[in-house]
């Protein structure tokens, strides 16, 4: 609940199986706003196997129009929503309301395991290699994953790419986060000129191997790279509803955007040790190391 807007915003997401499935969600919900109704403005976003629909309202709406729409998601076959509200009691009322109002009998994702696995592909000279395994936000938690990618790759000296550098190998790796399945999962994206991404990897693994330890102000620089990207999604509920939604449909931990301070708080350097070794493992599994 957040009174400083002065109208709400709706932030509703969804785990798809397939991209025409997220496909088919987005042109029916676009033709039920297309019908008429409340909303200011109406946004879509969209990561790996999920997508989300955000509006901005009048602070007096008819729920009307959001049941109009949520019946629209229900007739694809989906199961509810994760939703997010910026507004007062009246905002979170009516969207309950709503909610309530309609059934959703879609099948929801057995979660079945994830298996790690690596494609490579070269163009124009450079390989891509890109291994997708589970992300380590299920096993360690989201703001222990959240800190974790951010001191492996995100953030202010990141590890990995001065692990690669003392390599003497040209590589860049980059995350990417996303769903498959229902399932959280990290992909690791790896561009290089021919071969060089797989030894780069095998530099990565090799430094894992004797240990990554997390020096206490490098966690503490993350840290403060990671908030201000958080407190950077309050600029307008339209966001800050986005990102609610964003973080808990994706299994990220919603609570990292709404109080970022405490979930951030007491994560200590051995709890990010230990998820960036759970970054770590979809390289693991399928380069063979144990």
């Amino acid at each position: 609940m957040d009174r400083r807007y002065p109208h709400p915003a709706v932030s509703l997401g969804w785990r798809h199986r397939s991209l025409a499935e997220g496909d088919g969600l987005r042109a029916a919900m676009t033709a039920a706003i297309s019908r008429g109704g409340d909303p200011l403005l109406v946004t879509w976003s969209a990561d790996p196997g999920a997508g989300q629909v955000t509006a901005l309202v009048p602070a007096r709406a008819n729920p009307a129009w959001l049941v109009r729409l949520l019946r629209a998601a229900a007739e694809q076959g989906v199961g509810p929503p994760v939703s997010a509200v910026v507004g007062d009691e009246g905002a979170v009322a009516s969207t309950t309301s709503a909610l309530d109002a309609v059934a959703f009998t879609g099948a929801r994702f057995t979660r079945s395991p994830v298996r790690s696995v690596l494609h490579r592909r070269t163009r124009d000279g450079v390989t891509r290699t890109t291994i997708t395994g589970v992300d380590p936000a299920l096993r360690f938690g989201g703001p222990a994953a959240a800190l974790a990618v951010r001191v492996a790759g995100g953030g202010p000296n990141p590890l990995l790419p001065s692990i690669v550098d003392r390599s003497g190998l040209t590589a860049t790796i980059r995350f990417v986060r996303g769903l498959q399945d229902g399932v959280s999962t990290v992909t690791w994206l790896v561009d290089a000129p021919e071969r060089a991404g797989l030894l780069a990897l095998e530099a990565v693994l090799d430094a894992g191997a004797l240990g990554l330890r997390v020096e206490p102000d490098v966690l503490s620089a993350a840290r403060a790279s990671l908030l201000a990207e958080l407190h950077g999604h309050r600029h307008s509920p339209v966001e800050f509803a986005r990102a609610l939604a964003r973080y808990e449909t994706l299994g990220w931990d919603g609570d990292l955007v709404h109080d970022p301070e405490s979930a951030l708080a007491g994560v200590t350097t051995a709890e990010v040790g230990d998820a960036i070794s759970g970054l770590l493992k979809p390289v693991v599994d399928v380069l063979g190391r144990t």
